[in-house]
C-alpha cells in the first residue's frame, strides 16, 4: 500500500510539472517532449518494480501453501480459538513474527533469492522444530511468518527462536530477525500480539555474523522444547 501511494504521489508530481510546462508560453516543445518522455519512463519503471514485488510475494505464498502452511488471514480463526483457550485456562502463549534480515537484501537479485528461499523457513518449522499444537502461518504482504506457540512463555519462545535461527542459517546461510509478544502482558488479542511482535522484530539490530561452532550445531539439532501439557 505504501509503495502504491508513493507511486501515485510521484506520478502526480510529474503530471503537475508537465502541465505547468504546457501552460508556459515560452516553454519549448523540446523541453515539454523530454518531460513527457521522462514521465512515461518513470511510470513504466515504477510499475515494473511494483509488479516484481507482487510476483515475488505471490510465489512465496504459493510455495508456503504447497508446504501445507496456511495464510495468516485464513488461520486467524484458529489463532483466535487458541488465544481464547489460553485466556480461559490461564495458560501461557507467545506470538512470534519472523522475517528475512533486511540488511541482507542488498540488491534486487539477492532480494529475489532470499524471498524464494523464505518458504524453506516454513518447511523447517513444519517438519522439525515446532510441536504439533504450535501454529505456523504466512502473511504475504509484509512477507513474514506469524507463529503462535502454545504453552510457551516469552523466555521459552526466545530459546525456540534462537535454535530456529541457527538451524536455518546452517541450511541456507540466511539470517532471520524475529520479534516476540507474550499473552497477556503484551496484548489481549491476536492483532495486538502480532503488532507488538512486529514492532519488536523491527527493533532488532542487524545480525551480521553468527558464531558457527560445535555447541551451536548441537543446539540446532535439538527439538525446540519438550512437550509439556
Amino acid at each position: 500500500m505504501t509503495n502504491l501511494m508513493q507511486f501515485i504521489t510521484e506520478i502526480g508530481t510529474l503530471s503537475t510539472t508537465l502541465q505547468s510546462s504546457w501552460q508556459q508560453p515560452h516553454s519549448s516543445w523540446v523541453q515539454t517532449l523530454m518531460l513527457f518522455s521522462l514521465l512515461v519512463f518513470i511510470t513504466i519503471l515504477l510499475w515494473r518494480q511494483r509488479k516484481t514485488v507482487v510476483s515475488i510475494n505471490r510465489a512465496v505464498s504459493l510455495a508456503s501453501q504447497a508446504n501445507g502452511i496456511p495464510t495468516y488471514r485464513r488461520a486467524l480463526p484458529q489463532l483466535t480459538r487458541e488465544l481464547a483457550r489460553a485466556r480461559r485456562y490461564q495458560r501461557p502463549l507467545a506470538v512470534v513474527v519472523m522475517t528475512v534480515e533486511k540488511g541482507q537484501l542488498l540488491n534486487q537479485e539477492q532480494n529475489v533469492v532470499h524471498h524464494l528461499l523464505f518458504p524453506l523457513v516454513g518447511k523447517i518449522l513444519q517438519d522439525a522444530l515446532l510441536r504439533e499444537n504450535d501454529i505456523v502461518t504466512y502473511d504475504a504482504t509484509p512477507n513474514r511468518y506469524v507463529l503462535l506457540l502454545t504453552e510457551s512463555t516469552k523466555e521459552q519462545a526466545i530459546q525456540s527462536v534462537e535454535r530456529l535461527q541457527n538451524s536455518l542459517y546452517e541450511r541456507t546461510s540466511t539470517h532471520l530477525r524475529a520479534g516476540i509478544a507474550e499473552f497477556p502482558a503484551d496484548g489481549l488479542t491476536i492483532e495486538d500480539l502480532v503488532s507488538r511482535a512486529q514492532a519488536a522484530c523491527n527493533a532488532q539490530p542487524v545480525r551480521r555474523t553468527l558464531n558457527q561452532n560445535s555447541s551451536i550445531k548441537k543446539t540446532a539439532e535439538l527439538p525446540l522444547r519438550e512437550t509439556a501439557h
